[in-house]
């Protein structure tokens, strides 16, 4: 496929929306140049359930990056859309309407002209827009909530008109010598939105969950705004690091200033609190009180918690 738009038309779309794949797919956005170099490559792999990105310059290949900012299924027959968005120094990568990576590059965007698919995939739609925001918000998803609908909508997961791509609640078995009962978790990311203001001085947010892997993290954000693109304006933002001191590990001591380590055991509830001050924010972690953080803009401006990362997240109350 032949791609459009002009050199100063760089804040661009492309949204791939393929109705059936099997076992791997690669999207190449090759550069029309001598050395036949590949700005972006994205592979996906059913059976790892991973999309990997990488690029080639001159006949060498890049490190292949895996990591993902969320969390994805493929699945063998189902629909699945990827969307980049390019920028001058990125591509933004986008699976199922949630942004999982940023490919930095150092290619001229003229340059790029052309799209190639290929795989075990059919029925490819590609869409190529621009745009004000990315990703591509669905109108009715479980992973948005407005706090003030919580009553209107006490659960959609049985809804009909659910986001074509939406994956089905994540649930765990949890066992006790006195009962056997099944956690239904919230998914995530997850995005709970308010009115500005009302998350005054004063007002605290507790986030509950359990931690999937002890070698990881979930991260909070006081945010503006839903999107990912353009970037949004944000007053409280934590990375929480996991360790696990009864497994012999140690808490890490040269930690970045939105670092947070915390202590887990794998599927023991962790309880989070962010409290609002007058200058900062203050937060407890299971009843251990952790380093305030100033604010980083306008409380007042802030109408979205967004919680990412590798939690099991059971509930996020707000109260004054």
């Amino acid at each position: 496929m032949t791609l459009s738009g002009s050199e100063d038309e760089f804040f661009n779309i492309l949204r791939i929306i393929v109705s059936w794949i099997l076992f791997s797919f690669i999207i190449d956005f090759p550069v029309d140049n001598k050395d036949g170099d590949i700005a972006l490559r994205i592979v996906g792999d059913v059976h790892g359930n991973l999309v990997s990105r990488l690029s080639r310059r001159k006949h060498e290949w890049s490190e292949r990056e895996t990591l993902s900012k969320s969390r994805y299924k493929l699945a063998p027959g189902k629909n699945f859309m990827i969307e980049v968005l390019t920028l001058e120094d990125n591509f933004k990568v986008a699976v199922n309407g949630f942004h999982t990576s940023s490919f930095y590059h150092d290619f001229r965007l003229k340059d790029v002209k052309m799209l190639d698919v290929q795989g075990d995939v059919s029925d490819i739609t590609v869409e190529q827009k621009f745009v004000q925001q990315y990703p591509k918000r669905t109108a009715r998803s479980l992973h948005f909530e407005h706090l003030s609908k919580r009553e209107e909508y006490p659960d959609r997961s049985e809804s009909s008109d659910i986001d074509e791509f939406e994956e089905p609640s994540d649930t765990n078995m949890i066992s006790s010598a006195q009962e056997c009962s099944i956690e239904k978790y919230l998914p995530v990311p997850y995005y709970a939105s308010f009115d500005k203001k009302f998350f005054a001085h004063g007002f605290r947010a507790t986030i509950t969950g359990r931690a999937r892997r002890i070698d990881s993290y979930f991260a909070v954000v006081f945010q503006t705004g839903t999107q990912d693109w353009p970037y949004p304006e944000w007053c409280f933002r934590v990375m929480f690091q996991y360790y696990c001191s009864q497994c012999g590990t140690s808490a890490p001591v040269d930690v970045d200033e939105d670092e947070e380590p915390v202590d887990v055991q794998i599927n023991s509830e962790i309880r989070l609190t962010i409290k609002r001050g007058r200058d900062d924010y203050r937060s407890t972690f299971n009843g251990r009180s952790l380093r305030s953080r100033p604010f980083k803009s306008d409380p007042e401006s802030v109408d979205t918690i967004l919680i990412f990362g590798d939690i099991r997240l059971l509930d996020l109350e707000i109260e004054d």
